[in-house]
């Protein structure tokens, strides 16, 4: 489906937000350093992310009322707050619509829902870019983070952002995915970061297609065997995807099998070599507890 969707979402079709946590889940040590780094800082982390998300849906809201030539909303109260961040992001529009004129066939559509031709995930990019006479596009979202430091004075050193950009790929990916299903190109993945003294923008790269569909195979194999425990890693962009799939039935041991669908043979496809290592993993867990029966 193309980019000027209606805004609405399919209920039981999964986001690319649940895909993206599935692959990269922020839990256990990670969730437990990053509550005590803000209690530390005599913070609750109910209340900030809850202010987070206030501060996220105000900005953004701003943002898409100036794609769609309607009035700021100049008296709230985060308006003031954020004014700077928010002129921030106009001066990148600004800047984007030099490189893609409107002359040129270039359509601005905000908050486009993209969904999958097969019907396995669904999304919303921020603004996509649609040259439908070129048949290219050019997704862009932005990150608001920072603004939400900024409340709490909390340290807003520049780093690498978004999990080393690991996650933004991923993310950035399937919304071309989409795209590219159609038959476009897609010429820019950007991820912009806003910030009250510039933005920041970075060049994503589209993953590779045949890692996306094994990726969604594997989250549907997730969803279909809730009693395995599956982690993936995926090592760097172009690397292999590692899967572990793992059994801790109480009080017995653990089955584990491990797979890299890098290196599949005889013609298989994901999702045999999935179904195949959790009848396997299955199996060597059934033999075990009968042997200790």
């Amino acid at each position: 489906m193309m980019a000027n969707l209606p805004k609405w979402y399919i209920d039981w079709i999964p986001r690319v937000s649940d895909i993206v946590s599935f692959i990269f889940p922020f839990k256990g040590e990670d969730k437990r350093r990053y509550k005590e780094w803000l209690y530390g800082k005599w913070i609750n982390d109910k209340i900030y992310l809850k202010e987070a998300q206030d501060v996220w849906t105000f900005v953004h809201q701003q943002l898409e009322n100036y794609l769609n030539w309607e009035e700021q909303e100049t008296k709230h109260k985060l308006y003031s707050l954020h004014k700077k961040e928010i002129d921030n992001w106009i001066k990148f529009i600004k800047d984007i619509k030099k490189k893609y004129k409107k002359k040129d066939w270039w359509k601005y559509v905000a908050e486009p829902v993209l969904l999958d031709e097969y019907w396995r995930y669904q999304g919303s990019s921020d603004l996509v870019l649609i040259n439908n006479k070129k048949k290219e596009v050019v997704v862009i979202d932005w990150k608001t983070f920072w603004i939400a430091k900024k409340r709490w004075n909390l340290p807003n050193k520049y780093k690498k952002p978004y999990d080393k950009i690991k996650k933004g790929k991923l993310q950035f990916s399937l919304y071309g995915y989409t795209f590219i299903q159609q038959w476009y190109k897609v010429n820019e993945l950007i991820l912009v970061y806003l910030r009250d003294d510039d933005y920041y923008a970075y060049q994503l790269e589209q993953e590779d297609i045949s890692s996306l569909d094994n990726i969604l195979t594997l989250y549907k194999q997730h969803l279909l065997n809730k009693n395995i425990i599956m982690t993936t890693n995926i090592w760097t962009i172009k690397a292999p995807l590692k899967i572990h799939l793992q059994t801790a039935p109480k009080p017995y041991q653990n089955i584990s099998v491990d797979l890299d669908l890098s290196q599949l043979d005889n013609g298989q496809t994901a999702e045999e070599a999935i179904n195949e290592a959790v009848r396997v993993q299955k199996l060597l867990h059934n033999t075990y507890i009968n042997e200790k029966q």
